[in-house]
């Protein structure tokens, strides 16, 4: 059968609920024309994030429904989740789905009575596969939350017998079966990668596309990963993938679910709250979240440069000081300037001479030996930093989302002080 590979990125999109809890399929235009502004062509309707598994069937059908009447008059392409623990259930979606003309289907394993081995998972492929055969299948391998963790190499060798099988939407961090399915049969199957924190890894080993929930609202970061990728320039890629795990780092601190709606809501798409047993957040938790998203530099570039400027300001952190460029910690310039003048009044009272001064410079050195340390060494014990590694520090500090200077251990502490003191103990 022929099809065309699902490339660039395509959103895994939220299920959209009003303050009730029921479906709310009028919030489904502003998420069609918040996609088509960040240059996704491409929706994966009723997936994992699109809580599948938490609608009824009449729900599902009347969610693609209004996804495939919105997107009629655009260049907007349709995939369709279809799985479910009952099989009757996803064949009808699967047949519902191809009468709307979606471009894919996909289903996942069911994770209730799971298949034993390769020959049953295929058997439900091909059941459902079969309800729509004249729309390319996709089966969504997922392991983390379906349970089910068969060989997708083995799977794909023998996938000829489903004739519209197209490939896998693998979200799973194997990476070394990753690049076998990517191979089986000369490359004929299509292999959307899932992990949006790994793009940048999946694109080196010959991904064209990416199914992820982040990208609903951190497209332009992935799509920049893409684009610098294919133009050799790697170390800007690696940057904007680490602001990609950054990003996610921040939002799972909140519960990923209700984290990522709260962002929409922030962006004008208000798809509403999770339904149980995900965390909603609650007003307060959804004013942090705004709150960190706007304090974070990083974090306002990553979210498609916005800056929330109708929000009120976000408070600065205890221990910093703000100012225009990046925030430093007062201890450590205050360390900073221990280190300037310590070396001011050393060299004042020795001038260019130096003290002997008795150390233990590990076991291949006898006790008792000594090394001459200058007026240089007195400032460095005194305060081990300088200006430019205090910003350097300092950024990366906020990169980890630290907002006070880490601690020195202990033993970063003896290892400097025996430079100038023996350990004779």
């Amino acid at each position: 059968m022929e099809f065309s590979r699902l490339e660039g990125l395509v959103a895994a999109v939220h299920s959209p609920f009003a303050t009730d809890g029921s479906l709310n399929v009028d919030v489904v235009e502003k998420q069609h024309d918040w996609l088509l502004s960040q240059s996704v062509r491409t929706a994966f309707v009723c997936g994992s994030t699109g809580e599948s598994s938490s609608l009824s069937l009449l729900e599902r059908r009347a969610l693609l429904e209004r996804w495939a009447e919105v997107s009629r008059s655009s260049d907007m392409t349709l995939v369709a989740h279809v799985g479910s623990n009952c099989l009757p259930d996803s064949k009808e979606l699967a047949a519902h789905a191809e009468s709307h003309g979606v471009r894919a289907i996909a289903a996942l394993a069911p994770s209730y009575f799971k298949p034993r081995g390769i020959d049953e998972l295929l058997a439900w492929c091909r059941e459902i596969a079969g309800a729509a055969p004249r729309t390319p299948f996709y089966f969504y391998d997922i392991p983390s939350l379906s349970g089910v963790s068969l060989s997708m190499p083995e799977l794909l060798e023998r996938a000829d017998s489903i004739p519209n099988f197209a490939g896998l939407k693998f979200t799973n961090n194997d990476m070394y079966s990753f690049q076998q399915c990517l191979r089986v049969h000369g490359g004929k199957f299509d292999i959307a990668f899932g992990f949006d924190e790994m793009l940048l890894a999946a694109l080196a080993l010959g991904a064209v596309g990416a199914v992820g929930s982040t990208y609903n609202f951190n497209a332009p970061v992935h799509h920049r990963i893409i684009d610098a990728f294919r133009a050799g320039e790697m170390e800007q890629a690696r940057d904007e993938q680490f602001r990609s795990v950054l990003t996610i780092r921040t939002i799972v601190k909140f519960g990923f679910m209700g984290g990522t709606k709260g962002i929409m809501e922030m962006l004008g798409v208000p798809v509403g709250e999770p339904r149980l047993p995900h965390h909603s957040l609650d007003a307060e938790t959804k004013q942090r979240l705004r709150l960190r998203t706007r304090g974070d530099r990083l974090l306002r570039l990553a979210i498609v440069g916005q800056d929330f400027s109708d929000q009120p300001e976000a408070e600065p952190s205890h221990g910093f000081v703000r100012r225009s460029g990046p925030r430093v910690a007062w201890p450590v310039l205050l360390a900073s300037a221990v280190r300037r003048c310590s070396s001011v009044l050393v060299s004042a009272l020795f001038g260019p001479r130096a003290r002997w001064i008795p150390s233990l410079r590990g076991p291949r050195r006898s006790r008792g030996r000594y090394r001459q340390v200058g007026v240089g060494t007195w400032a460095h014990v005194m305060a081990d930093v300088d200006v430019a590694s205090t910003v350097r520090a300092t950024r990366r500090m906020e990169a980890m989302g630290r907002t006070r200077p880490p601690v020195p251990r202990a033993a970063w502490l003896r290892r400097r002080w025996s430079d100038v003191f023996p350990l004779d103990s």
